[in-house]
């Protein structure tokens, strides 16, 4: 992952989808400028248009800051996860033992040694 920049995945998703930047105009109503700015990364994204994108394309604003094929890796694994825990009749940690807690301490008259 070094010496990606740190930006995010527009045309990846885009492409994972079956769009083209033409989509962004047809579609969000964007104008060709702003289209062609964000697509080739002249214009600095911005909160509100990653929420349009994610809006439009259905998945998550922080997925977009991911390769598409990581996002759905993660996703699969929340789901793996919880169906997991949804067929399993016992809560977490039933079998773990139970941490001993430390003896009350003795309030009593102090002489000047610790403990």
């Amino acid at each position: 992952m070094s010496g990606e920049p740190r930006d995010w995945r527009l045309k990846d998703w885009l492409r994972h989808f079956g769009k083209r930047q033409s989509a962004l105009v047809n579609d969000l109503g964007w104008s060709k400028a702003k289209a062609s700015e964000t697509w080739h990364g002249v214009r600095s994204y911005r909160r509100a248009v990653v929420n349009e994108v994610a809006d439009w394309l259905g998945v998550e604003p922080y997925e977009l800051l991911m390769r598409p094929e990581d996002a759905l890796a993660l996703r699969r694994l929340r789901e793996t996860a919880a169906a997991i825990v949804a067929e399993s009749p016992a809560t977490p940690f039933d079998h773990a033992p139970l941490r001993k807690s430390a003896p009350p301490r003795v309030k009593g008259p102090r002489n000047g040694t610790t403990g």
